[in-house]
């Protein structure tokens, strides 16, 4: 019976421990089961790495800028190719005009008519003389003048929308991209936003209202953005371009020095035309040369012409000096000149010198170079030189936008709607609508979102009829702003209205301009419809897109189509259809990949980084390095900036991929690359990227537990990159001295990391910047963090409440989650001091606030809130109450396919299971334990599957202590079926504990010689392992081995396996292997007082007393009790009363104020063999009065051990008493 009580006990006690084990709390709370430094190190780990991956890296879209300084190097680089593209342009014009006159010749004489007129009108005093010969050949004439005219409406369109697409493009798409990023999710769901403009059009350049951000988020992406609709501070008015009406000739009746001069003009201009800038600026020269002294002023119109052309050669050329020279040698020799043809040359001149001095930077020399333009020729009647001076007021305009006077811009704009609004010439009215389109711009910029709108609307009614192409593409325009305007203002369906508004009405048109608008509206109502979660609307929208222009050879449109196709992938990801997502990178790799065209090959890039993003997260590490390979190779070597950045960020996913696979050698070699490569670059963009490997460094650094290199690296990112004032950058070098703080904690330097922290807070404290508030909260959490571990309670929970009174309100995704976090580790800590009240409120608090927020980390944060809000009620042993909360975690999370809320679920009902248990439901317990193995049993998740495991455990001991010994040892036989051979460190906790239970459950059921080989396979199995809490389940079994072998009587057999624990696990600081040696050492006295061997076991009793009689640990204070108690039954029964009474005074004097039960227990334990030793010695009344002692002292306990002792002392008493009577 006696055995059957020992092993009953035991189960029981390990039951116990078990029971106690299966429920916990969430973060902090877990750490405080005296595992307080491996785990507090453990989860900083793992803090670091998901915090700063998150941040660096898998389908994230925010820190995405590109900085002002870097594209505007861009600008000036790309503005001299698009030069080259006009000049393209011009041959294409050119060969066009001569098609349609051949085709069309009677339609372009009638066409030519009003355009013969104002010709006459403005060159009658020079061909008076000649009406006659004219009149001869006026049919040819006109019909030339007429397919001229409309060249150069086509030149100067066709340059308007290269230039502005290329130079501009820079600019708009960072400022859109900084949008995007203010407003994209943490979580990286890659959601696609919109920007506003902070530039204008000019010359017919488009305004990029709307921006998609094709990145799925995640992984580093460096995307410029697909999709986008975006313009800028281009210049000309009237584009360099060379020629003039003349190009194909004049007619006969020039003289026949002029023919010379013009011919050799239009030689220079088809040179430039080929390409052959040098050839053309030879012929230019000769014309100079030859002709530049005649004073016949057809002679000097066309010398004038020459040396205009000429400088626009050198324009191309990239050498703006000399552009701007050759225009100052133009104005100096013929600024004096009244002929109107030298005067419309000299005002060429001036205009393009503006422009050179825009593309130099040199913004108020342009803007003096317009004025100049409006002083001289704002008064003249020529229709030429009023369209001159209006197009110098445009540039002049856009000058001052790019300044960053708005106001000055805006007055510009009035004054040319104000000059020119009621001129009915095409081109002037062209002109006042792109003046009213830019003023739109400009005053959205400030966000007077109504403001633009209302002048947008001007637009169209005052130019809606107008059948110009000119003027339709302006007001096309303008209703693409408005509706950008409008989804600036949240009006998504308004916004969507007028994009179809833009469709509807110019679907049809065939102007190239109208018909860029047009695509720009679509993509924009794409982009609408994705922000309203309208998904496969936007699909359709961007295949209506591709159906329609895909064809189309315009390089605009093919990077529009492009982009359509690339925002089309993003959707399709997001909607989960993977597969279809990297089909369409695919196709655009396949049809663009060829395309020399830089926005293009950029394109393409973005394509193969998103593809190789999606690759990764569904987890082919193996494709996603390809593809990241194959953009190093193909781009590696290009000068764009913009490429530099996506391969810098190709290469900064492959070191992020090649990290997952555990080869942190190969990640570190990337990142190293990445610094060689690129840290030296000036570009905001690439300081970003590099900044961010560096950060990636020091992450897989930590991971391999180099800590010093780490923190070192972090150093250099300080160093290096602490002072720069860029946003992003600030956002990098906060990360960095976040993780030295983690890298701190993990050495055990709570102060250093503090002070780390501190200087975080410090720093960028005062940044409204959402990513360095985001930052500053999460330092201050680690901080207190590190006070928690410190045991500065107080100190921690202050710092928690600093954080919510700082940032409690703020609505930024990641600050919410700062705030949600400090919360509940504010509620742990309460928790830790006992004020389980106030730590309930708290979690109340989180569930409150955060409840309804569909954020996934928020919703984990709610459920981990719940988690611990039952954890507190059960400590309070309203268990009750602790089941409703663990049911209401299970309607609300039970159905998420979410891995972080499964596992909360699960965990819930784990512990659900455990307080069915305490309240005696064991049918129910028995049945939730079931549960959790049949809805998680299948899960791959590490967590699920110990939290399965954990229920198996649980069910075993529920039916060990039902009495059901066979059942609880069939179900510790399936855990170490089906979770024996896992490596993780959770699982082979599970499973040894799971053998151990099974060995306690056949010493209940008598099969010892099973049960020991148990015990022996434990210790076989985990001996070697490092882990803590194996490391207490393998001394768990040698004790319970030991205590096997001494009740069958083998007390040598024991005694070797107690001096195996000790010799094994005496040194150890953990507090429960403490407690385990102590408990061995007991139980080898106990053993060798079973053998006689007295002063060996007293000798044993004296250094548990030595060795842990200063522990705090209740545990080993009671273990201390115990063994005085047994030196001092000893001491008795070898006759030595007296010292067995001094003994017994000790423990008394020892622990007879505290309030533990067990101690209690040691202590009645004490006195009472204290009585019957001073009755041995004849000490009848001290005998009595210690059992009185007892009797007042634990009288009233309800303790049955403690009532037994009572009822003892009494007996004692009265025994005494008889014998002191019968003496």
């Amino acid at each position: 019976m006696r055995k059957k009580l020992v092993f009953m006990g035991l189960c029981l006690l390990f039951a116990a421990s078990a029971v106690i084990s299966a429920e916990h709390e969430s973060d902090e709370g877990a750490r405080l089961a005296g595992q307080v430094h491996l785990l507090e190190r453990d989860l900083a780990i793992i803090k670091e790495v998901a915090n700063s991956r998150l941040d660096a890296q898998d389908k994230r879209i925010g820190d995405l800028g590109i900085s002002t300084a870097q594209q505007a190097n861009y600008m000036a680089a790309i503005s001299n190719v698009s030069a080259l593209v006009g000049a393209g342009i011009t041959v294409i014009a050119l060969i066009a005009g001569f098609f349609v006159y051949v085709t069309s010749k009677s339609r372009a004489i009638v066409e030519a008519r009003a355009a013969a007129e104002q010709w006459f009108d403005d060159n009658g005093d020079l061909y008076k003389k000649k009406i006659s010969d004219l009149r001869e050949e006026s049919d040819n004439l006109k019909s030339e003048l007429e397919r001229l005219r409309q060249f150069s409406i086509e030149i100067r369109r066709e340059m308007d929308k290269q230039k502005e697409n290329v130079v501009t493009h820079a600019e708009e798409t960072r400022k859109a991209i900084n949008e995007v990023t203010k407003q994209a999710s943490p979580s990286g769901s890659g959601q696609d936003q919109t920007s506003a403009p902070t530039t204008d059009q000019s010359a017919g350049g488009t305004v990029r209202e709307e921006l998609e951000n094709p990145v799925l988020g995640g992984e580093v992406s460096t995307s410029n953005s697909a999709g986008s609709d975006g313009g800028g501070p281009r210049d000309a008015a009237f584009p360099a371009t060379e020629g003039g009406k003349q190009q194909f000739g004049e007619g006969d009746t020039l003289s026949r020095l002029e023919q010379e001069v013009r011919e050799l003009v239009n030689k220079g201009f088809k040179l430039g035309v080929q390409g052959d800038s040098e050839g053309a600026i030879a012929v230019y020269d000769q014309v100079d040369q030859r002709y530049g002294n005649d004073d016949s002023p057809g002679v000097r119109k066309q010398v004038a012409r020459a040396l205009v052309n000429k400088g626009v050669r050198f324009g191309v050329q990239g050498d703006n000096e000399g552009a701007i020279a050759v225009y100052d040698q133009v104005n100096q020799r013929y600024g004096d000149d009244d002929s109107p043809g030298v005067r419309e040359q000299v005002s060429r001149a001036l205009m393009n010198k503006g422009v050179r001095l825009g593309v130099q930077g040199n913004n108020e020399g342009a803007i003096a170079v317009y004025d100049q333009v409006d002083q001289r020729y704002g008064n003249d009647d020529s229709p030429v030189l009023r369209e001159r001076v209006a197009g110098a007021l445009l540039n002049k305009g856009v000058r001052l936008a790019v300044l960053g006077d708005n106001e000055g811009a805006i007055a510009v704009y009035d004054q040319i709607d104000q000059r020119y609004g009621g001129d009915d010439s095409p081109g002037l009215r062209e002109q006042v609508s792109r003046a009213l389109v830019n003023k739109g711009v400009r005053l959205s910029v400030p966000g007077d979102n109504e403001g633009a709108i209302a002048v947008y609307d001007q637009v169209d009614q005052r130019y809606g009829n107008d059948d110009s192409p000119g003027v339709r593409e302006q007001v096309s325009r303008a209703l693409v702003n408005k509706g950008a305007r409008l989804a600036a203002q949240g009006d998504n369906e308004g916004a969507i209205a007028v994009y179809d508004q833009v469709d509807q009405r110019y679907g049809n048109d065939d102007s190239p301009g109208v018909r860029e608008q047009v695509s720009r509206a679509l993509v924009n109502k794409g982009v609408r419809l994705s922000v309203q979660g309208d998904n496969e609307g936007a699909i359709v929208v961007y295949d209506q897109v591709d159906q329609r222009y895909g064809n189309d050879d315009s390089p605009v449109l093919r990077e529009r189509v492009a982009g359509a196709l690339l925002s089309k992938g993003v959707r399709l990801g997001i909607l989960g259809r993977h597969d279809e997502e990297i089909a369409i990178y695919d196709e655009i790799n396949s049809r663009y990949s060829g395309d020399g065209g830089l926005s293009l090959r950029e394109q393409v890039a973005q394509a193969l980084v998103n593809k190789g993003i999606t690759l990764g997260a569904r987890g082919a590490n193996e494709g996603a390095i390809a593809v990241y390979d194959q953009i190093d190779k193909r781009y590696g070597g290009d000068a764009s900036p913009v490429l530099r950045e996506r391969v810098a960020g190709a290469l900064l996913n492959k070191g992020f991929r090649l990290n997952l696979q555990g080869d942190n050698e190969g990640a570190i070699a990337v990142y190293d690359q990445i610094d060689q490569r690129y840290g030296s670059d000036d570009s905001p963009g690439l300081r970003e990227q590099v900044a961010r490997a560096l950060v990636n460094r020091g992450i897989a650094l930590g991971a391999r537990g180099d800590n010093e290199g780490a923190i070192a690296v972090y150093d250099q990112v300080d160093q290096r990159y602490g002072r720069d004032e860029s946003t992003a950058l600030r956002e990098r070098v906060a990360g960095a001295l976040l993780n030295k703080g983690v890298r701190l904690g993990v050495q055990g330097d709570n102060e250093g990391a503090i002070a780390v922290y501190d200087q975080v807070d410090q720093r960028y404290g005062s940044d409204d910047s959402p990513g360095l508030r985001e930052q500053v909260a999460r330092a201050l959490v680690n901080k207190g963090a590190r006070l928690g571990v410190q045991g500065d309670n107080e100190g921690a929970i202050a710092v928690y409440d600093q954080v919510n009174q700082r940032y409690g309100d703020d609505d930024s995704p990641g600050v919410r989650e700062q705030v949600s976090r400090a919360l509940m580790n504010k509620g742990v800590r309460l928790g830790v001091q006992g004020n389980n009240e106030g730590a309930i409120a708290v979690y109340d608090q989180v569930d409150q606030r955060y409840g309804n927020d569909d954020s996934p980390v928020l919703r984990e944060r709610v459920a981990g809130a719940l988690l611990n809000k039952g954890v507190r009620l059960a400590v309070l042993g309203d268990n009750e109450g602790a089941i409703a909360v663990y049911d209401q975690i299970d309607q609300r999370y039970g159905g998420d396919d979410s891995p972080g809320l499964r596992e909360q679920v699960s965990r819930a009902l784990v512990n659900k299971g455990v307080r069915l248990g305490i309240l005696g439901r064991h049918d129910e317990e028995i049945a939730i334990y079931d549960e959790v193995n049949s809805r998680y049993a299948g899960d791959g998740s590490l967590i699920l599957r110990g939290q399965v495991a954990q229920a198996f455990v649980n069910k075993g001991i529920t039916l060990g202590a039902r009495g059901d010994n066979e059942g609880a040892i069939a179900v510790y036989d399936q855990v170490d079926q089906r979770y024996g051979g896992d490596d993780s460190p959770v699982l082979r906790e599970r499973v040894a504990g799971a053998l151990l239970n099974k060995g306690v459950g056949l010493g209940v059921l008598g099969r010892h010689d099973e049960e020991i080989a148990i015990y022996d396979e434990i210790n076989s199995r985990y001996s070697g392992d490092g882990g803590l809490s194996l490391r207490e389940l393998v001394a768990q079994a040698l004790m319970n081995k030991g205590i096997t072998l001494g009740a069958r009587g083998d007390n040598e057999g024991a005694i070797s396996l107690y001096d195996q624990i000790d010799k094994r696990y005496g040194r150890d600081d953990s507090p429960v292997l403490r407690e385990r040696v102590a408990g061995a050492l007991l139980n080898k006295g106990v053993r060798l007082g079973i053998l006689g061997r007295n002063d060996e076991e007293i000798t044993i009793y004296d250094e548990i007393n030595s060795r842990y009689a200063g522990d705090c640990s209740l545990s080993l204070r009671e273990q201390v009790a115990q063994a005085l108690v047994n030196k001092g039954i000893t001491l008795g029964e070898r006759g030595d009363n007296e010292g067995a009474i001094a003994v017994y005074d000790q423990v008394d004097q020892r622990y007879g104020g505290d309030d533990s039960p067990g101690l209690r227990e040691q202590v009645a334990m004490a006195l009472l063999n204290k009585g019957i030793a001073l009755g041995d010695i004849g000490r009848g009344n001290a005998a009595i009065a210690t059992y009185e002692e007892i009797y007042q002292r634990y009288g009233q306990d309800r303790s049955p051990f403690l009532r037994e002792q009572v009822d003892q002392a009494l007996l004692n008493k009265g025994i005494m008493l008889g014998r002191l009577a019968q003496k």
